[in-house]
């Protein structure tokens, strides 16, 4: 990400049982999270969730 540039990105609530504990976030969050999960959203520069 750059500064004044637009960006889509979402983040996550961590704090899940399914989601812990991990020795391999990254992994563990491409392997086991799910829509549930997220807690926001920001697209084109823009928080719609």
């Amino acid at each position: 990400m750059e500064e004044g540039r637009k960006a889509d990105v979402i983040l996550l609530n961590i704090d899940q049982p399914h989601l812990s504990p991990t020795q391999n976030l990254i992994n563990t969050i491409v392997e086991a999270a799910n829509g549930h999960d997220v807690t926001d959203s920001i697209m084109n520069g823009k928080i719609v969730m």
